[in-house]
């Protein structure tokens, strides 16, 4: 995450490997974008994010994993949805 140290407030969010599924990483990034930290404290932080199969089975749709162990290149500045991460970075 990149953050503005000034405020504290997420600036935008990287994505050094995707988990496979659009509804996923959307939902990582929206999540990450709407953190906040101490002002004056962090100006980049890291976060592993790791998932399971029995944690995505229930809540999201079964489908061919669209982005396995794939950089996303660009970084996130404001809420994504599925669909437009699918037209940024299309399944092959």
């Amino acid at each position: 995450m990149i953050i503005d140290k000034p405020s504290g407030k997420v600036r935008g969010v990287e994505v050094k490997n995707s988990t496979g599924n659009l509804f996923l990483d959307c939902d990582v990034i929206n999540t990450f974008l709407q953190w906040r930290f101490k002002p004056n404290t962090e100006q980049f932080i890291t976060i592993v994010v790791a998932f399971g199969p029995e944690n995505d089975v229930a809540s999201y749709p079964v489908g061919p994993p669209a982005y396995p162990g794939r950089r996303l290149p660009a970084t996130f500045t404001e809420p994504i949805t599925p669909a437009k991460l699918n037209q940024w970075f299309p399944i092959y």
